[in-house]
């Protein structure tokens, strides 16, 4: 939001129904389909957020930074927290968190979750980080043997979490991969897709 002190916004017409969105959450309350005041106004400031993400993101991506830049940078910051996710995870499972503060003590009961609280939530971001590696290599920005390392332990961590959804992604993404290698759009190598 700093980026605009001084400069106008430019908002899309195709988002403009999305703030008169926001206010039915508000309309609810006052004709009584919901009880709590607390409620409605959350839902308003929620879509609201939308709204107003939208409307950065869409000025940020056209007017101060190339979106190439950006969307490398996001992933890159996916990627490391990804890893950092997944080490976490990795000394969970080890039952090193004893010995690591930060780390919430799991008593090797519970799949690992790293620091997210549940491992659905963990795998489902970590299936994000996967793909930002695949981003990252494909542009050729990066040292490769960091996203190959990055991609390990990631992986690692998907497998640690135990989660169906990581598993029917899984599929989608091999699918993905084997129509744009076959099209020679991805230029990752069979034999790496297949042990992703």
């Amino acid at each position: 939001m700093f980026f605009f002190i001084n400069k106008s916004l430019k908002i899309p017409k195709i988002i403009i129904p999305i703030i008169f969105l926001s206010f039915v959450p508000v309309i609810h309350f006052f004709i009584g389909k919901v009880f709590y005041f607390s409620i409605g106004f959350m839902g308003f400031i929620y879509v609201s957020c939308f709204w107003l993400a939208i409307i950065l993101g869409f000025n940020l991506c056209n007017s101060i930074f190339d979106r190439v830049k950006i969307f490398y940078y996001f992933s890159c910051l996916l990627v490391f927290v990804g890893f950092v996710t997944g080490c976490i995870a990795i000394f969970q499972w080890l039952n090193l968190e004893d010995y690591i503060p930060w780390i919430r003590d799991i008593n090797g009961k519970q799949r690992p979750y790293g620091n997210f609280a549940q491992p659905n939530n963990m795998s489902t971001f970590l299936i994000m980080s996967l793909m930002a590696c695949l981003y990252i290599y494909e542009i050729k920005k990066t040292n490769i043997r960091l996203i190959i390392i990055s991609a390990i332990i990631i992986l690692i961590g998907i497998t640690l979490s135990q989660s169906r959804t990581a598993w029917l992604v899984s599929v989608f993404i091999f699918i993905y991969l084997s129509i744009y290698q076959y099209k020679d759009i991805v230029t990752l190598k069979w034999h790496y897709s297949i042990v992703s």
